[in-house]
């Protein structure tokens, strides 16, 4: 017997695909449902058609920081934001069937004004709004750099990054 079956896989390298060999094989290979079940979904994955909606390299000047130096202060920060959604749900027609970058940004530009002690709490709202006005969303990434950190001989930026997925 062949390694369970799998040794048969290398022999369908130029299929593109090993999954639909994997999930039509699943009885002769003794796995559990749940994993047929996983297989299929990540073969759906596969081919649903996804779009990303992308701001990169969003420059604001905020008070944001633990520090009550940085409040008063200031300083730049960078955000860069993907947001994805399954292109089937939209039509394309106008900027109504998709989602708008100008209103993403809008959304980014009114969270970075509230004064805010923790990068990771401003990624979270952002995150929370984006959703609420566009339900479609199945995906957002949001990064956040501070670019001129108050740490002694220190030349670089410090950020944090948030990925949230929806069912």
């Amino acid at each position: 017997m062949e390694d369970a079956g799998y040794g048969m896989l290398d022999n369908l390298e130029h299929t593109g695909s090993r999954i639909p060999y994997l999930i039509s094989h699943i009885p002769h290979l003794n796995l559990a449902p749940a994993i047929h079940f996983s297989l299929l979904i990540i073969h759906h994955q596969l081919l649903t058609p996804m779009l990303t909606i992308q701001l990169h390299h969003l420059i604001f000047f905020a008070h944001h920081g633990i520090h009550e130096e940085e409040r008063l202060t200031a300083n730049s920060f960078e955000v860069n934001l993907d947001v994805v959604y399954d292109e089937k749900k939209c039509k394309f027609n106008s900027i109504d069937d998709t989602i708008d970058y100008v209103a993403l940004y809008g959304i980014v530009k009114k969270q970075m004004k509230i004064a805010t002690p923790l990068m990771e709490k401003i990624c979270k709202e952002i995150i929370s709004k984006i959703k609420k006005q566009f339900p479609v969303v199945s995906e957002i990434e949001i990064s956040i750099k501070k670019l001129n950190v108050p740490i002694e001989n220190f030349h670089g930026s410090v950020g944090v990054s948030m990925k949230k997925k929806f069912e």
